[in-house]
């Protein structure tokens, strides 16, 4: 479970705990939120160890596999939520800081694949933790989108490749003040934005959480290779303040459809 010391990471890796999963906790900083998020589960009845671990450094994540084969030998799931990026507009973005997104969000995908696929017992799901970014323009967000994309792409493949023995699928969240949220400049316009636009309105970590259990679990053997976002209908939907409440009559209807 990479990126699993805060944030979606932490509220999946404990309901994956919760639910008998053994967790491998990972994250690149933060490692005492990792252990305090370790502790907490083995507090509550759980199993799970904490890993320090860059994963867009394939050596490390070949050395994660290692760690895993050695304490358990085997797996069931593996869940890609690490992401890493800056915030800059298109032609601000420099080379070395795309590569960056791209290692981690893309081309860890690749790493995760190459290392842990020999580890994966029949029936085992590989989770992709994207962005509404890959989907909707967002400003400052054109690399992290970008690379966010490619990983869903990647997952799709995963998904034909690796298919009947592994299910491989995404899910994009919904618009949630994190701690990776809030280091961007205009997080406040976009949760409100976020609050005027979602259908279902808002929500907490929770309900991205059930959601990616569901896809962890046996009840989801048929879905594979699929986008699902949880975000109360937001990327779907043109709503604007009003505009839903507002209902023509039976003659505009007509004279609309006669033009």
């Amino acid at each position: 479970m990479t990126g699993s010391s805060r944030g979606y990471g932490r509220q999946i890796a404990v309901g994956l705990a919760a639910g008998g999963a053994k967790v491998v906790l990972n994250s690149r900083g933060s490692a005492a939120d990792g252990r305090i998020v370790a502790r907490d589960i083995a507090a509550a009845g759980g199993e799970a160890i904490y890993v320090e671990a860059d994963i867009g450094d394939e050596s490390k994540v070949r050395d994660l596999a290692a760690v895993v084969a050695r304490k358990y030998g085997a797996i069931d799931i593996v869940v890609h939520n690490a992401a890493r990026g800056y915030e800059r507009a298109v032609d601000e973005t420099t080379w070395p800081q795309f590569e960056e997104a791209l290692r981690v969000n893309t081309y860890a995908i690749i790493a995760l694949a190459r290392h842990f696929r020999p580890l994966f017992r029949p029936g085992g799901k590989f989770l992709y933790v994207s962005s509404i970014g890959a989907e909707r323009g967002m400003p400052g967000y054109s690399a992290i989108g970008a690379s966010k994309a490619a990983g869903e792409a990647l997952i799709r493949s995963l998904a034909l490749e690796w298919a009947p023995d592994v299910r491989a699928n995404t899910i994009r969240p919904n618009v949630i003040p994190t701690f990776s949220l809030r280091s961007f400049t205009w997080a406040d316009d976009l949760w409100k934005v976020f609050e005027d636009e979602a259908p279902l309105g808002v929500t907490g970590v929770e309900e991205l959480a059930r959601t990616a259990l569901w896809l962890c679990g046996d009840e989801s053997d048929y879905v594979s290779g699929q986008v699902i976002s949880v975000d109360g209908g937001f990327t779907t939907s043109m709503r604007r303040p009003g505009l839903t409440t507002r209902r023509r009559d039976a003659s505009a209807v007509k004279k609309s459809e006669g033009v």
